[in-house]
């Protein structure tokens, strides 16, 4: 099954993660690739370790996205996880550092063991449409338009 959490709103990577705990807690193998993400270590992935669940980042640039992009290809062929999170990969639509194309021809390559999660805000049309569920997640009231800045533990 192919999965889509976007929108605007806070809480897709937060939903994914959830999932690779409720996976690994069944012994699932389960290897997150995080896109576009900084340095510093967030709270789920120093947690994600702790339960053995491989966490890969990568930064801004094109050459990570692409690395990115090469490492979910050896997932698909090394056949040892049931579940990939391909966190904030969806922005690679946005900056251009993908192809609609290649990546549905990457989904018709899909073993049937495999669940695949992506995240990210404007996820393109032909993504949602090959997707079995797609969640958007749409802010309604968020503290950050009061002035609060991000917390440790609860934003990252």
């Amino acid at each position: 099954m192919i999965q889509v959490y976007t929108g605007p709103g806070k809480g897709k990577t937060t939903a994914a993660f959830g999932l690779a705990m409720r996976a690994a807690g069944h012994d699932l193998g389960v290897r997150v690739i995080q896109f576009m993400k900084g340095r510093y270590a967030s709270g789920e992935v120093i947690a994600a370790s702790r339960l053995g669940i491989e966490v890969f980042r990568y930064g801004t640039e094109k050459e990570d996205f692409t690395a990115g992009w090469q490492l979910a290809g050896e997932t698909l062929r090394e056949g040892r996880h049931q579940l990939l999170i391909m966190d904030e990969f969806i922005y690679g639509f946005k900056y251009g550092y993908l192809e609609e194309a290649e990546i549905l021809s990457w989904l018709d390559a899909l073993p049937e063991e495999l669940e695949v999660v992506f995240t990210g805000r404007d996820a393109p049309g032909a993504l949602r449409e090959r997707a079995h569920l797609v969640s958007v997640i749409t802010p309604e009231k968020h503290y950050y338009q009061e002035g609060i800045a991000s917390r440790l533990g609860i934003e990252y």
